[in-house]
């Protein structure tokens, strides 16, 4: 039983509460009513406490894709630091031979061209991951606030009711 379940047992007890003979109140198990609300009240932590790894899962897989980005972006940087080196090894080598020096320096923009690519390629994934997995917890969050803020409208609501009738009011937190 999760803590909807729960809250949604409360809410019965309350609302099949036997009607009294004066005023707008009901009358409910005082027992039976503590123990669906200590249920609740321990059911309530595991669903903050997942709320919560989902947000320490959110931010692992984020610092996660960032590394990951940050080591492409570096090998990437290097791979072309290595393909200048190499290119300008061959220009100098083939200094005498202008076709050929020509073509090295094309092949050297090419590998350039070719790792930037890929290094682009890789960070968009690497954020289009991080943009899912993102947009899944948003959503998840925002079933769980719904679900919250509808329980405590029904709690006022309820308060409210009983306010109006003229009886005591007995807050539960």
């Amino acid at each position: 039983m999760d803590i909807h379940d729960t809250l949604n047992e409360a809410i019965t007890l309350v609302e099949e509460g036997k009607q009294r003979a004066f005023g707008a109140g009901v009358v409910v198990d005082q027992q039976q009513l503590l123990d669906v609300l200590q249920r609740a009240h321990a059911l309530l932590p595991e669903e903050v406490l997942q709320a919560g790894q989902v947000i320490a899962d959110r931010d692992a897989l984020l610092a996660q894709a960032q590394t990951r980005a940050a080591d492409i972006e570096a090998e990437a940087n290097q791979g072309a630091a290595q393909i200048r080196e190499h290119a300008e090894r061959e220009r100098e080598a083939l200094l005498a031979d202008h076709a050929l020096l020509e073509e090295a320096q094309e092949r050297g923009r090419a590998l350039f061209r070719h790792a930037s690519d890929q290094a682009q390629a890789k960070t968009s994934e690497a954020d289009a991951y991080a943009e899912a997995r993102l947009a899944a917890l948003a959503e998840t969050l925002s079933h769980t606030l719904q679900v919250v803020e509808a329980g405590r409208e029904r709690l006022q609501d309820s308060q409210a009711a009983a306010q109006d009738s003229g009886e005591d009011v007995v807050a539960v937190r």
